[in-house]
C-alpha cells in the first residue's frame, strides 16, 4: 500500500492471543512505565525506562520481523540484510493520546504500531503528510474540491501491525473509551549480515 507516495505494510499478527496474555500483567502494573520527558502527551511508556528490559519481547520482535521482511520486499533490497529491533509499549487511560511525531533518528530506517489491546471502535492512529498545507497556504480550496490527501487512517483493529518509515509523521488521536489501550513500538534498523542477534533493545 502507498501513501503520500510512500509504501507502508499493515499485517495481522498470528500469534496475537499470546502476546496479549504475555504482555498483561505488565499492562496492569503502572510500576513499568513512565511519563516520558520528552512527550507533550502523559501516556504511560516504557520508551526509556529500565522495566522495558524484563519484558517477553523475543518471539513478538522475531514475528514482527518476519512482517518487516515481507514489506521490504517493495524496495526491491539490493543484498541481504538483517534487522534489528528496539520495542517499547505504550498504555493509553481515556483521554490520553499522542501528539504529532515520527521516529526519525540515527539508525532507525523503520517503525511499527502493533494493536495490543485496543476497543472494537478504536480508530486513533492517523498519519500527516504536513508537505499538502501547500495547498490551502496558496489559496488552492477556495478553487477546487479535491486537493491531496494529507491524511490517512490505516485499518488499526487488534492484532494489526502497521510497518512505515520512520520520517512518516503520524499522531494517536485520545482515547474516547474507559478500557486501556496498548500498543507496541517498534524501531527497526537495517544492517549488513553478521553473526550477531537480530534484535536488540
Amino acid at each position: 500500500m502507498n501513501i503520500f507516495g510512500c509504501p507502508i505494510y499493515i499485517g495481522k499478527i498470528k500469534n496475537h492471543l499470546k502476546y496479549k496474555e504475555l504482555f498483561q500483567p505488565f499492562i496492569d502494573d503502572d510500576r513499568y512505565f513512565i511519563r516520558h520527558p520528552d512527550w507533550a502527551s502523559e501516556t504511560l511508556t516504557t520508551c526509556g525506562c529500565t522495566s522495558n528490559e524484563v519484558m517477553p519481547w523475543h518471539d513478538i520482535t522475531q514475528e514482527a520481523m518476519d512482517h518487516l521482511f515481507t514489506y521490504l520486499s517493495a524496495f526491491s533490497l539490493r543484498q541481504d540484510v538483517e534487522a534489528h529491533a528496539s520495542p517499547w509499549l505504550n498504555k493509553y487511560y481515556k483521554g490520553d493520546y499522542q501528539e504529532l511525531h515520527n521516529h526519525t533518528a540515527h539508525h532507525v530506517h523503520f517503525s511499527s504500531a502493533y494493536m495490543l489491546q485496543t476497543a472494537d471502535d478504536d480508530i486513533n492512529f492517523c498519519f500527516v503528510d504536513k508537505t499538502q498545507d501547500f495547498w490551502p497556504a496558496i489559496g488552492m480550496d477556495r478553487f477546487c474540491e479535491r486537493l491531496p490527501q494529507k491524511y490517512f487512517i490505516p485499518e488499526q483493529t487488534e492484532g494489526t501491525i502497521i510497518i512505515f518509515p520512520s520520517n512518516l509523521d503520524h499522531y494517536v488521536k485520545g482515547n474516547k473509551n474507559n478500557t486501556i489501550r496498548a500498543t507496541i513500538s517498534i524501531n527497526f534498523c537495517l544492517s549488513n549480515l553478521s553473526n550477531e542477534s537480530s534484535y536488540h533493545f
